[in-house]
């Protein structure tokens, strides 16, 4: 994707900002959904965790699509592309902020005391951040 600036930075500030205000309310929707439909937190959390990994490969494909085209034309070209590619980046981190909502509404749901909630939020949080840094570090 070509970096032009004002764009780039609005779609990215954007995406954060979204991703962190929309997910707490959808989590609580799908949970709620998830109830009437008798379908468990658990299957909600693969169904989220499936779809996010889908826009991830989904975002590959263009952002490939998308060198191609940079490369054929060059950087300055505007594209359908690169819009695409931004949208799936939001999407992206909504879905993934959505399923550590759900996972973390369901973590805390399964205990009255306090210092269990806050300990398997933290367990959440440390899990969450050593995927992200096996993912970059390639420690698999």
């Amino acid at each position: 994707m070509a970096n032009n600036g004002i764009a780039t930075t609005a779609f990215s500030s954007v995406g954060s900002d979204l991703a962190v205000a929309v997910s707490f309310k959808l989590a609580d929707e799908l949970l709620d959904t998830g109830d009437d439909a008798d379908t468990s937190p658990s299957e909600l959390v693969a169904v989220l965790l499936a779809l996010s990994i889908a826009l991830v490969a989904l975002s590959g494909m263009v952002s490939r699509a998308r060198a191609r085209e940079i490369k054929e034309s060059g950087p300055e070209s505007g594209s359908i592309l690169e819009f695409i590619d931004l949208v799936l980046s939001i999407a992206t981190r909504l879905c993934f902020s959505t399923t550590v909502q759900v996972l973390a509404a369901t973590a805390t749901s399964r205990s009255d005391e306090k210092i269990v909630r806050v300990v398997t939020l933290c367990s959440l949080s440390v899990f969450f951040v050593y995927i992200s840094a096996s993912a970059e570090t390639r420690l698999f």
